[in-house]
């Protein structure tokens, strides 16, 4: 019905998605923390439930891809953060409501450029859809970089939000007007998630081979828990340095929503650079390579932001250039990454394998439970111990799947 299977309505849900989800992300743990005066340690164990909720899900919509199909995985995925914005929108100081819409909307793990591209379903889609690595390298790049340009609209929208209450304040001076412009966005968000599932009822699919086994094959499996020891690393690299960093932020440096705000901004735009350069060129390049040799640099600047602190008054904008090429590298680096998870994986077990290998990448970032912790005892432990295991993950990667795919 529409030329290549739907892909423009594609970009649009992950255009719509990556606004919404990014800002959520982004504002959840400031939410709690400023206007609800939750503690650093209790936000770890509810980022922490964020994680078990998320796991469950990927993995379930994962076997459910393979057997109804992947577009029907795609539009359940759209269902949890869309009620979660609508109870966030709802709910006013009920800190049990408040946690659950936080856990349901899976609002853990990186509040960058790809954070809103990928949900259960999109890999195993592109590679069922297009048979070349080339050519789904491509369109996984162009999803990148679609979500990674609109992520800087959900970035800016915490800029926006602070200027707002501000305006508020000035004309309700009685008003809790920090809730408020929080609540606001939050239904805006809502919206913006129902847009994209809309858009995904009008992509289309190819035909799938009918599943011959209750799991996987072997070689899919094989293959398999060579990427989920490799990323299980990076999980908990991620978990530790990067989860609660919008907190890490604003503990370390004192630092306004305005300010997070404008770094994500410009990560984001790196972000959305990085995923341009690699749908145009990452797939002439050894896509392994590429995946590798970005996360190991990934986790080095990690390391580097760990001590941004302690330099003095330029503690900020070098943490801000460290985590801007950062977010350049993460879009270079996924889209080959993406596809080297799944392209040893035998064409009936997509779903099951990328259901599988995201949520043991997401339960590892359950680390984020001890992140907090470390956060109170020392600064800079967090991100230099996830920056450390992440770039050590990063090797692993290159190392274990080196000629199996």
């Amino acid at each position: 019905m529409y030329k290549d299977k739907g892909f423009k309505f594609l970009i649009s849900s992950r255009i719509f998605r990556s606004v919404a989800v990014v800002y959520m992300s982004l504002v959840a743990q400031l939410y709690l923390n400023q206007v609800l005066h939750v503690s650093v340690l209790s936000i770890g164990f509810i980022i922490f439930g964020v994680v078990i909720f998320n796991s469950m899900l990927v993995m379930a919509l994962g076997f459910l891809g393979d057997r109804m199909g992947y577009k029907k995985a795609l539009l359940l995925s759209e269902v949890p953060p869309m009620a979660g914005a609508m109870l966030l929108w709802f709910a006013t100081h009920n800190i049990f409501l408040i946690s659950t819409a936080v856990i349901i909307t899976g609002l853990s793990g990186v509040a960058g450029g790809l954070r809103g591209t990928f949900s259960p379903g999109l890999t195993p889609l592109i590679a069922s859809n297009y048979k070349e690595n080339d050519t789904r390298v491509h369109k996984m790049g162009v999803l990148t970089t679609a979500s990674a340009i609109s992520s800087i609209i959900g970035a800016a929208m915490l800029v926006a939000e602070f200027y707002f209450h501000i305006y508020l304040a000035s004309l309700y001076p009685h008003l809790s007007s920090v809730s408020i412009a929080y609540r606001l966005f939050f239904i805006v968000s809502a919206l913006l998630i129902l847009l994209s599932f809309i858009s995904l009822l009008f992509v289309e699919e190819e035909k799938r081979p009918i599943k011959s086994t209750r799991l996987m094959k072997k070689v899919s499996f094989d293959y398999m828990k060579r990427v989920i020891a490799a990323n299980t690393f990076a999980g908990v690299g991620i978990g530790l340095g990067v989860t609660l960093l919008p907190l890490w932020l604003s503990v370390a440096f004192k630092a306004s929503n305005m300010e997070i705000g404008i770094l994500f901004v410009l990560s984001n735009i790196a972000t959305a650079i990085g995923a341009y350069i690699s749908s145009r060129y990452a797939h002439r390049s050894n896509a392994l390579n590429v995946a590798s040799r970005t996360r190991i640099t990934n986790g080095i600047l990690l390391v580097l932001m760990a001590f941004t602190p302690f330099i003095g008054e330029i503690g900020f904008i070098l943490a801000t250039i460290f985590y801007a090429i950062r977010g350049y590298m993460a879009g270079f680096g996924s889209p080959s990454r993406s596809i080297v998870n799944i392209r040893g994986i035998h064409r009936e077990d997509y779903g099951s394998a990328a259901g599988i290998q995201g949520s043991v990448n997401r339960f590892s970032q359950a680390s984020s439970g001890l992140s907090g912790a470390l956060m109170e005892f020392s600064l800079p432990l967090p991100l230099f111990i996830g920056g450390t295991i992440q770039a050590i993950g990063g090797y692993l990667y290159g190392k274990l799947l080196k000629g199996k795919e």
